[in-house]
């Protein structure tokens, strides 16, 4: 009964974040909903270690082709999700084809292999791959499992490799787009990758082991549901908040937006009071949502151009600019009302969460929300 819960473990991990990220239609975004078919490949994945651990034999034996091409999808697909999340607006075979060539190459191959070889010499190998065969099918097929076992670890170092060069590249472009501090930031993005790469460690490792090793070892069985169960509902859990880091889709060799043809010092002047206007008048930032293309719009100019003179003008990026009113009107509440607590203050102010006030007041002032609070408390009594 133990051995059945710890196997169907990561099974139901990664069935309800596909359907969760699938069908939650209030926060959808591209790169959420493919995750989901990230999570629907590793499902296949685990719920055949199930029928194989679990001695259904029949039942995996129909499958395993189906498993061999899950398992080398899983990180192809995991590396579609950062590009989506970074430099590709969409999904599409005719952009990403290079990604999943090789494995629907190695499924072809080891069908082959399956269908040529005798059906209880490749019974008996699935199930114990000691066994010495001598014949050319399944000499073949073992051929390519091994070719399979090294396309893996191939895909593992690229992926994780390509991963944070997109991390590194666009990380910065998120915090010229949002106001919220937490949807600028690059930890959720970083925790995704290394989540990844410690499951991919842990999948090289017992890959090594071998399937036999764990047919009756119930330590190994429990560490490998632990560990793999872990990671996937974390990926699950952060993929489902992460926002896209780069909305404006920039890569390096593109062309961003035009900037306004009058560059003059007059009309830099006069949309710079346009935009203090907006903040100091209007109070957009108490908006939790306010990004800067809502500026733009406002304004009657693009994106590209308010954020160069943001930048230009106050030395700091857009979601910086925007917190800063945020904090002093934190600053305001605080004093009117110093019994709120935590949550409605972050609320009131436009921050959206408490999670997002405390990185944006440590962004800012180089303390820990409860510090900066504390040290202004202080300054108000000994001033008093």
């Amino acid at each position: 009964m133990l051995k059945t819960i710890l196997l169907l473990t990561p099974v139901y991990v990664t069935l309800f974040w596909s359907v969760v990220l699938l069908t939650d239609k209030s926060n959808y975004s591209i790169p959420r909903s493919f995750l989901s078919k990230f999570m629907i490949a590793a499902f296949v994945v685990y719920l055949s270690h199930f029928f194989f651990y679990s001695g259904l034999e029949n039942i995996y034996i129909a499958i395993d082709p189906i498993y061999q091409l899950s398992s080398l999808l899983v990180y192809p697909l995991y590396h579609v999700y950062f590009r989506l999340l970074t430099i590709d607006r969409t999904f599409s075979i005719r952009k990403h084809w290079n990604l999943l060539l090789a494995p629907f190459m190695c499924f072809m191959l080891y069908s082959i292999g399956v269908i040529v070889a005798d059906d209880n010499e490749y019974k008996m190998w699935l199930f114990n791959r000691n066994l010495n065969f001598t014949s050319s099918a399944m000499l073949y097929l073992k051929t390519i499992d091994q070719l399979i076992r090294v396309c893996f670890i191939i895909q593992v170092v690229y992926v994780v490799v390509s991963n944070f060069r997109l991390i590194t590249k666009y990380g910065h472009k998120a915090s010229h787009f949002y106001s919220n501090a937490t949807d600028s930031s690059t930890i959720r993005i970083t925790l995704l990758n290394y989540s990844m790469i410690f499951t991919a460690i842990s999948s090289i490792t017992l890959a090594t082991l071998g399937r036999d090793f764990f047919k009756n070892e119930y330590t190994g069985i429990i560490i490998a549901a632990v560990i793999f169960s872990s990671m996937l509902f974390l990926i699950g859990w952060l993929g489902d908040r992460q926002k896209v880091l780069n909305p404006a889709f920039e890569s390096e060799n593109s062309h961003e937006e035009e900037t306004q043809n009058d560059n003059s010092s007059d009309n830099q002047h006069l949309l710079i009071d346009k935009i203090e206007t907006l903040f100091t008048e209007q109070q957009l930032f108490l908006n939790s949502k306010l990004n800067i293309l809502d500026i733009a719009s406002a304004l009657g100019s693009n994106r590209t151009y308010i954020s160069y003179l943001i930048n230009k003008n106050f030395n700091q990026n857009f979601c910086s600019y925007v917190n800063q009113y945020r904090i002093q009107y934190l600053e305001e509440k605080m004093h009117e009302q110093p019994e709120l607590p935590n949550q409605q203050l972050a609320e009131l102010c436009g921050f959206g969460s408490t999670d997002s006030m405390k990185r944006a007041v440590l962004n800012k002032t180089g303390m820990s929300l409860q510090e900066w609070k504390s040290k202004r408390h202080n300054s108000i009594i000994k001033n008093s």
